[in-house]
């Protein structure tokens, strides 16, 4: 079981990890080709 939950929280952590660094790609990049993912202003 723990190895169960552990394994999820890897996915999750890995998933986290992975969406931040597209948004803060889609922040370094002009507005138009994210905007849903735009930050802020």
């Amino acid at each position: 079981m723990v190895n169960i939950y552990l394994g999820i929280f890897d996915v999750v952590f890995v998933f986290l990890l992975v969406f931040v660094l597209l948004v803060l790609k889609a922040n370094a990049l002009p507005a138009d080709h994210f905007p849903f993912l735009k930050i802020g202003s």
